[in-house]
């Protein structure tokens, strides 16, 4: 050994376990040694006598009976800290093939002439890939001594060697690296003339880094002069740019003149990049002699240098007989032109292609200048209807404040166009303080065409922060209003509008004499957004004065019934009912019979099987009987399976029969569990996920809120592979929140029972009042994943589950068993909300 390797570093370091350890290291044996050397070199880089010891104990690694894979980590380490001093251990890798690399990869990041001297004489004598490693790092040394020895390989009968040589004397650069590859350059043909290209280009590139501009020009026109491949030329173009500036602007429009190259491609990513409105009126002189091509290309770059000195250039292509150039040219227009754009982009947002219309409406958003909104101003005052439709739209898209008495203005055009144009802007901009105006123009506008109007009345009283500042135009406008045609369009707007006011004006129309004021005030009762006029329809319904007006009212008292969720499910079945008394179409037998399939209630079955005798409507009833009795087969069995099994035995529609069937086959495999359940809504709290919410106490479970708790029958399963499945999912929905369902269960005798319990996700239960089960988990429902003893008194017996929900699924089983597991014959369970059930187990009449 070598007396610097006999150095005595371990002492020193206190390393010899790690490097004994790194000697036998296996890539993937011990997983932790890599981490463990890169902190130990870490803490040695600061000092300097560290630094030296570890460095020559990674060498002395190199130079042992190590595994490969020990050199390999050494090598990564090394590059940190190895120094001349450690050239005899690395040089004798670039003879093994697999560890040349690495060797190559430290030398890289040691300094100075030595290791390119010790490059130069490995070269060669070294082959294949590691000849080319060689080559290639003595091109990033950029040291000129290795211009000489690899010029030689230029003209190499080796490819790769001739390859590898031009590239590590361009990267060298300077100028005894340009005359050497000028002479070869002049020298060769084919692929090698074409590497040597490229190491001009890079040398060149080198000489403009070092300032050297006349070199680099040189270099730069003889490749792009000479070469043939066209990306090299390219290449030579943008360094000739970057050394001449805007001197180059004219070899930028040549190149744009060819057609489908990377030299054009090239140029016009520079015409983007010189700067200057010198370079832009340069450019813009050429665009007129450019090919179609040539000319989308400037159009573009132009467009990004968003220089106004363009403007001209482009207006003046509107005219092109080229379809693709106008449309470019219009749409470079917005970032760069000013108000002298206006006039001739409204021309073609107004008459031209629909592509060309399209980038003339966008420029005209974008056009910048204090005289645009003046001059779009001066086309709405003084142009022709479908100009002053555009300059309209143009002003609405800039968001023109100053703009807005001209639009109210423009509303009372004779132009129907402009009035259309006027209003949609208006519709997103108008308030309370422009509403008596836009109600002015139309009441003046003929009624058939006041659909916009309407829409921009609407949306401006919407605005209004109080229901005067919303309805109080609108009672003052009807007030005044004479003529019936007038008085519809007003109500219609109230309905539009709401509010107490206005039902109050509208419950007073639905009275009025003239029968299509009439019609108009029902109309928006009917369409009314909250159930308050649910009553003044059945009235209507029942009283009115023709078949039409009947006929709006009943459907709107259907409607707001099925909307209307303040009311109880049997408040809405005794609505329904009012509805049918007064139901004489299949359309309105329809309606109701659609809202009755939404109760979970065992009359709503009664009805509709009431309705199932009309044949007009028996398909529909049926249909709707299947849905109601599969909904209440928990808490009614007996009531849905009657149903059930008559529609499956006699049904109209074999669609019907078999989803009776079905329905039938899915409560039988379910027999063991609990369907009989009760539903509150759903509960969330804001930043609380569902872990969280599992222990926040929410109504259900606060005696002092439960009494005001809205309960619902629990859908029974639909999947006949999962008929246990309680699916709040399917029910509520969403995400990161909880729900709680209640059954009440009947026990002949006082006993203990083993309740099984399964949920997605956690899981809280309470036994007659008290927890007897809280588990905040996440994870998908399968029956029987918790099992806890209840002690069942005789009776009715309450229990009530916590259900969580994170996301994806969300649900819950139950079943009763003895506490050895064997059946509970005698054991049934009922919706509490059951008056019977509910006293028996000291529940609330409120809920």
């Amino acid at each position: 050994m070598v007396a610097w390797l006999a150095a005595p570093c371990l002492a020193q370091t206190g390393d010899d376990a790690l490097f004994a350890r790194l000697r036998e290291y296996r890539l993937g044996a011990d997983d932790g040694l890599p981490a463990e050397l890169a902190q130990r070199v870490s803490e040695a880089r600061p000092n300097a006598a560290r630094r030296r010891a570890m460095a020559r104990e990674l060498a002395d690694i190199l130079g042992s009976n190590a595994t490969s894979d020990a050199k390999q980590l050494a090598c990564r380490e090394l590059v940190l800290l190895a120094t001349n001093e450690q050239l005899p251990a690395l040089l004798p890798l670039l003879h093994d093939e697999q560890l040349a690399h690495y060797g190559l990869m430290v030398l890289a990041c040691i300094p100075g002439p030595a290791v390119t001297d010790a490059l130069l004489r490995e070269l060669p004598g070294a082959a294949g890939r590691v000849r080319l490693g060689i080559i290639q790092a003595l091109g990033e040394r950029r040291d000129p001594r290795v211009v000489g020895p690899l010029a030689s390989l230029l003209t190499s009968a080796d490819r790769q060697d001739a390859s590898a040589a031009a590239a590590a004397i361009g990267m060298v650069g300077g100028k005894p690296a340009a005359l050497v590859l000028k002479r070869v350059y002049a020298q060769t043909t084919g692929q090698t003339r074409l590497v040597v290209a490229r190491a001009l280009v890079a040398c060149a590139d080198d000489s403009l880094a070092a300032n050297d501009r006349q070199t680099a020009i040189a270099l730069y026109a003889l490749v792009d002069a000479s070469a043939a491949d066209p990306v090299v030329r390219a290449a030579a173009l943008r360094g000739t740019v970057r050394a001449k500036g805007a001197v180059a602007v004219p070899l930028i429009l040549k190149a744009l003149t060819e057609d489908a190259t990377a030299r054009q491609r090239m140029a016009a990513s520079l015409a983007r990049q010189l700067p200057g409105t010198r370079v832009t009126k340069l450019l813009c002189a050429g665009l007129p002699k450019l090919s179609p091509n040539g000319q989308l290309l400037l159009v573009a770059a132009l467009a990004d240098r968003r220089d106004p000195a363009a403007a001209t250039a482009l207006l003046s292509l509107r005219r092109s007989p080229v379809g693709a150039v106008r449309v470019a040219a219009m749409r470079a227009l917005g970032p760069v032109a000013g108000g002298a754009a206006v006039y001739p982009l409204l021309v073609a947002a107004a008459s031209g292609t629909a592509e060309e219309r399209a980038a003339a409406k966008a420029s005209l958003a974008q056009l910048r200048g204090a005289d645009v909104d003046r001059r779009l101003l001066d086309v709405l005052r003084l142009g022709e209807p479908a100009l002053q439709a555009e300059a309209i739209e143009a002003l609405g898209q800039r968001g023109a404040v100053a703009a807005g008495p001209h639009l109210v203005a423009a509303l009372r055009s004779r132009s129907r166009e402009v009035r259309a144009a006027a209003a949609h802007v208006l519709q997103s901009t108008a308030g309370p303080a422009q509403l008596p105006a836009v109600l002015s123009a139309m009441l003046a506008t003929h009624p058939a065409e006041r659909g916009d109007l309407l829409v921009t009345a609407a949306q401006a009283a919407r605005r209004g922060a109080t229901e005067q500042q919303r309805t109080a135009p609108v009672l003052k406008a009807l007030a005044a209003a004479r003529r019936p045609a007038d008085r519809v369009s007003l109500l219609t707007l109230l309905g539009q509008v709401g509010g107490p006011k206005a039902l109050a004006e509208l419950r007073k129309a639905a009275a009025d004499p003239n029968a299509e004021i009439r019609l108009s005030a029902v109309r928006a009762l009917a369409e009314w957004p909250t159930s308050q006029p649910a009553a003044d329809l059945l009235r209507l319904a029942k009283g009115a004065r023709s078949a039409r007006e009947r006929a709006i009212a009943l459907r709107g008292y259907v409607r707001l019934v099925g909307t209307d969720e303040t009311r109880s499910p049997e408040q809405r079945l005794a609505m329904y009912r009012d509805a049918l008394s007064l139901a004489d179409s299949r359309e309105e037998r329809l309606a109701v019979l659609a809202g009755l399939a939404r109760l979970r209630l065992p009359g709503a079955l009664e009805c509709a099987a009431g309705l199932a005798s009309d044949q007009g409507v028996r398909e529909e009833a049926e249909a709707a009987e299947v849905a109601i009795a599969r909904s209440i087969a928990g808490a009614w069995p007996d009531v849905a399976k009657a149903a059930l099994q008559r529609i499956a035995s006699s049904g109209l529609s074999q669609q019907t029969r078999q989803n009776a069937a079905d329905a039938l086959a899915t409560i039988a495999n379910s027999v063991d569990y609990v369907l009989a359940w009760e539903v509150s809504p759903a509960y969330q709290q804001p930043g609380a996920d569902c872990t969280r919410l599992f222990d926040i106490s929410f109504p259900p479970e606060d005696p002092a809120k439960a009494k005001a708790v809205r309960w619902t029958v629990m859908p029974v399963a639909t999947n006949p592979q999962q008929p246990w499945l309680i699916d709040l999912l399917a029910l509520h929905g969403g995400e990161q929140r909880v729900a709680y369902l209640r059954t009440a269960v009947w026990s002949a005798t006082e006993r203990d029972l083993r309740l099984e319990l399964g949920s997605d996700d956690g899981v809280k239960a309470w036994w007659n009042g008290q927890v007897v089960l809280a588990h905040n988990v996440q994870r998908a429902v399968e029956p029987g994943q918790e099992r806890v003893t209840v002690h069942a008194k005789a009776g009715w017996n309450l229990l009530m589950l916590k259900i969580t929900q994170n996301v994806m699924g969300w649900g819950a089983c139950a079943r009763f068993a003895l506490p050895d597991g064997g059946p509970v014959g005698d054991l049934r369970c009922a919706v509490p909300s059951d008056p019977e059930v509910r006293r028996a187990v000291g529940l609330a009449e409120g809920r």
